[in-house]
């Protein structure tokens, strides 16, 4: 019973209160009626994705893939519902992949939120991108360095 592997039919208890939270978003965004019949059917793929593909090694691939034609269409009433059918998408990924952290997806929701509301005045294509490769620069450098004290922590002091 212990290490079994799941193998269809179960769900991941932790993403459906973000899959409905999505689905009430991505519903939500689209104010107009023919979109909101569009994003309907739209969330009812996420839905069978979501079932469907329970206990899928890549069952979460498959809902962020799904997820992202919601964003389109909420992107066509306005940025705004994009930023926040797009975040939602974000955390049905993370709490479905079982690796959410709150404050780690509260510092990426601020980040993206900055970032998109950059895109939105003059020089909207510069701005962002210096910003998002500053961040990469960033990020790297502390992978960099955080992997060097892992590998001198572990092979301990050299001889010579």
């Amino acid at each position: 019973m212990g290490n079994r592997r799941r193998t269809g039919g179960g769900m991941n208890r932790g993403a459906v209160i973000p899959v409905l939270l999505f689905a009430g978003v991505s519903l939500a965004a689209a104010r107009v009626p023919p979109l909101v019949y569009v994003q309907a059917a739209l969330v009812a793929v996420v839905f069978l994705v979501y079932w469907r593909a329970a206990g899928h090694p890549s069952r979460s691939i498959f809902l962020l893939c799904a997820g992202e034609p919601c964003v389109v269409v909420a992107g066509s009433t306005g940025w705004l519902p994009a930023l926040a059918v797009q975040l939602v998408l974000v955390l049905v990924f993370l709490a479905d992949t079982g690796s959410l952290s709150l404050p780690g997806f509260i510092v990426f929701a601020g980040v993206s939120s900055v970032l998109a509301f950059a895109a939105r005045i003059p020089l909207h294509v510069p701005l962002p991108a210096v910003f998002l490769v500053a961040g990469i620069v960033v990020a790297v450098a502390v992978a960099m360095v955080a992997e060097f004290r892992i590998t001198a922590r572990m092979t301990g002091p050299e001889v010579a």
